[in-house]
Parts: structure tokens; sequence; C-alpha cells
């Protein structure tokens, strides 16, 4: 008699069409890659268009509006990752982000209109303000968008999405620039049509698993918000630290200094190429309930391979910088070292977050953050006043490693 064969649930028929664990994570460290690469040559571009002091002033935008965006999506993107790893049907995830727009459109409009009565026009023109909120709404989408697709670990499509969105945003600045249109919110207004083609790239997929697992429970926007929102403060006061060095250097030293802090920030930030891609991996996974030895064995390779790319990095900064940028970024080069070194500390402090998200801790994130947040607060007013540039890389690095210490800590005390 021939043994009968029985039937798959929703999430075992997705899970039994899943690639591998290697497959998972060479299409997201690609796509990573060429979304960076894409932004990297972006940034080359910008900075050359614009110069120092336009690169400087397009550099505290872009800041503006990545915290903002962090607070915007009050962690959803968390939240949903987990619940459709999970087996949450998609259309049940669509009223909890319908809801939540129906209360960011007004709140920014109303945070647009905070900035315009506070700042004055010298400083940010109503242009890039516009450009930047708009910039604010369109990435929410994107990450929310982006956020299921990574939980039915459909990472072949986030990689597309992504790279699609990134060679969108290359592609514009070079119209731009070729109708001599550029300037800082138009490059601006170039990213946010980045995330719209990021968002549609990913709609494909959004008909997938229109059956969920039975047992769970409905979906409801304020337990959404109550898992996430921690995340979203960690997000937020991480993004602050990231960010914040530029904002004093161009505060304490002017836009020239932050336009060359920028490049070499920009520069290291290649290396997060291995520790983002692994985190949208490690993320789902870790919600289904994988072992907390095998995430952690992909943390440390991860880890290992983000030095080795660091070191190769730091040992072509004097010829890529100059080449790529123009002599008159040659000063960037001197803190490319420090910058590394404190984007390996992020870059593993990215690996544990994810991993802690997945089985349900999002509170040690924002701590963490916290603790890295103060001491950059502390120490980089007075390194920058000591060292100048290599100042405020000293001071980052202090933050992020302390940051990582403080959640390494946790994870082994959760897991």
């Amino acid at each position: 008699m021939a043994q009968e064969t029985p039937e798959l649930g929703p999430l075992e028929r997705d899970q039994s069409t899943q690639p591998s664990l290697r497959n998972k994570l060479g299409w997201s460290t690609a796509g990573t890659i060429a979304s960076r690469g894409s932004g990297a040559l972006a940034g080359v571009l910008v900075a050359r268009f614009l110069g120092p002091t336009g690169r400087g002033q397009y550099a505290v935008l872009i800041a503006i509006a990545s915290v903002l965006t962090a607070v915007s999506t009050a962690g959803l993107q968390f939240w949903i990752i987990r619940t459709v790893a999970l087996g949450e049907t998609i259309s049940s995830i669509r009223p909890i982000v319908r809801r939540h727009f129906s209360y960011l459109v007004p709140s920014a409009l109303a945070i647009a209109l905070a900035i315009r009565s506070v700042v004055p026009q010298t400083s940010v023109t109503t242009g890039e303000l516009a450009a930047t909120i708009f910039l604010l709404l369109l990435t929410t989408f994107a990450l929310l968008t982006l956020a299921v697709v990574n939980g039915l670990q459909r990472m072949r499509r986030v990689a597309t999405a992504t790279t699609v969105g990134a060679g969108t945003y290359l592609l514009a600045l070079i119209v731009i620039e070729t109708l001599n249109w550029t300037k800082p919110s138009t490059t601006v207004a170039a990213a946010a049509l980045g995330q719209v083609m990021t968002a549609l790239t990913c709609v494909p997929t959004l008909t997938l698993r229109k059956v969920g697992v039975e047992g769970l429970e409905k979906p409801d926007y304020f337990a959404a918000i109550r898992f996430g929102f921690p995340a979203a403060v960690g997000e937020m006061l991480l993004l602050i630290c990231m960010r914040l060095d530029i904002l004093m250097v161009a505060t304490l030293m002017g836009t020239r200094e932050a336009g060359l802090y920028a490049v070499a920030t920009a520069l290291s930030e290649l290396t997060w190429i291995i520790p983002d891609g692994t985190s949208q991996v490690l993320l789902p996974m870790a919600s289904e309930g994988t072992p907390v030895k095998a995430s952690f064995k992909i943390i440390i390779r991860a880890v290992l391979l983000q030095a080795l790319a660091g070191m190769a990095l730091m040992s072509l900064a004097p010829i890529l910088i100059p080449t790529i940028f123009g002599s008159n970024f040659k000063g960037a080069v001197r803190i490319v070292p420090i910058l590394i070194l404190a984007a390996l500390g992020l870059g593993a402090w990215k690996l544990l977050a994810a991993d802690l998200a997945g089985r349900g801790h999002t509170r040690a994130r924002g701590i963490s953050t916290l603790v890295g947040l103060l001491l950059l607060l502390i120490s980089q007013p007075l390194l920058i006043g000591r060292y100048s540039l290599q100042g405020a890389a000293m001071a980052s690095c202090i933050a992020y490693w302390s940051a990582t210490a403080y959640l390494l800590y946790i994870y082994r005390r959760r897991t």
C-alpha cells in the first residue's frame, strides 16, 4: 500500500519552498552590495555635483529624514517581519499599515509646519523641507512593504527591490545633473523616487500567503506598536548616534568639514554590507525558533568578514577618496580608520539586535543605544575641540562599541 503524504499547512508549504540558508544569505548580501554600491556611487555624484558645502547640507537633510523615519515607522517593520515569519496572512497586515498612515501623514505635516516656523529659510529652504518630508513618508512605506517580503523570507525579491530603488536614485541624480537642476532639495527628491520604486518592486510578493497558521492572535495595531515602539526608539537613538557626529561637526566646524566627515563615514559604512545582509535573514529565522547557538555562529562569522572588509577599505582609502571624490576631499582620509572601527562595532550591534527582535526582545535595542548616545553627547564636544575631525570619529567609536557591549550582555542573559 502506498504511504499517504500528510497535507502541509500554509506555513509548512511556505517553508517547503524556501531556499537554503546559504541561498538566503547570498541573495540578501548581494542585494545589500548592489544597493549600497549604487548608494555609494550616488554619494560620489552628490559630492561632485554639490561640492563639500552642498554635500554637507545634503548630509544634514538626510540625517534629519533618517531620524524622523525611525520615529515614523514606530518599529512596525520589526513586528511585521516577525508576525509574517510566524505564519500570519498578508491581508491581515494591511489594515495595520493603513491605520498607521492615517496617523502618520497629518503628524508629518504638523512637523513640517513646526520646523518651518522655527528654522530660518537661510538654513533650510521650503523646497528642501518639502522634499525631506516626502522622503520620510515614502521611506516609511517602502520599509513596511519590504518587511512583509522579508518576513516571507523571499530574499531574492528583497534584493531586487532594494537594488531597483538604489538604481533609480542613481539614475535620477544623473538626469538632474544633465538638466542642471542639481541642488540639495532635488537630490533629496531623487532619493524619495528611489523609495517609490523599492515599494513597487515588492508588490508582486504581497499577494502570497492568503491562508495563515491557525491559533495566532488577531493582529492588533496597538499590540503591534507595543512590540515595535521600543525597537523604534532604539533605531531612532541609533540614527541620532550615527548622524549626530555629522550635525555637530557642521555646527562646530562648518559644513565643509561636515562634507569631509560625511564622505569618510559613507566609505566606512560600506562594511555594513555584511551585517545588513545577514541581519535581514537572522530576524525571521529567529522568529521561527532557530537555535541560539546556530544564530550566534552566523553572527561571529559575519563580524569577522566585516573586519576583513574594513581592513581592505582602510588600506585603499588614501587612493580611493582623492581619486573618486576629488582632491577637495583628501582631508577625509585621516579619519577613515577610526570610523571603520566604529562601523565594526555597529555592525555587531545590528546582528545582535536583529536576532533579539526575532525572539521577541525589542526593549534592549533602545537601552543599548541610549547608553551609546549619552556617551556620544559627553565625549564628542570634548574630543572635537581637542582632536578636530578625528575627535568626532573617536566619539562615535566609543558610542557604538559601548552600545554593542551592553547588547551582548543582554543577549547572553536572555538567550
